[in-house]
């Protein structure tokens, strides 16, 4: 007897990504974030994804990193609508040792927003360094957009 059980109800849940575009997805009340995880390395092509999470903000404006293994409905207070934001959890030590150059571009993307936010304090001389970086990263946006057209 279908006609009786409870139906699902639908949440929006918008992800942004570091290139400031936005994923929309409908989610169910127990989707688990890597639920969402897996759709936003899916989007990205992204295979080194230890380094990456889903952030979102509670009522108080602190930021928390959504657990892969828990309902997000059950994480996230504030909601629905649910915001989340892509973003490197983890920052390896030696970005050299990363394998992939989609790895590489997620991190300069992270690293260009701390830079223009004010949240990473740096001498003249790491601040020009990066922005070396922060231009490879255009460099590259440009030569994957000319290769579309």
């Amino acid at each position: 007897m279908d006609c009786f059980r409870r139906k699902q109800r639908d949440y929006f849940c918008c992800i942004k990504l570091l290139d400031e575009t936005e994923i929309t997805q409908d989610i169910q009340r127990e989707t688990r974030g890597s639920v969402l995880l897996d759709l936003v390395y899916r989007h990205l092509n992204l295979l080194e994804v230890d380094y990456f999470g889903l952030r979102y903000l509670d009522s108080n404006n602190q930021t928390h990193w959504l657990e892969p293994g828990k309902a997000i409905t059950r994480q996230i207070t504030n909601g629905p609508p649910y915001t989340l934001y892509f973003g490197v959890k983890f920052y390896i030590e030696d970005p050299c040792q990363l394998k992939e150059e989609l790895t590489c571009y997620q991190f300069f993307l992270q690293l260009k927003q701390d830079m223009l936010r004010g949240r990473l304090p740096c001498n003249f001389s790491v601040a020009a360094e990066l922005c070396g970086y922060i231009l490879q990263c255009k460099y590259y946006e440009m030569k994957a957009l000319s290769k579309l057209f």
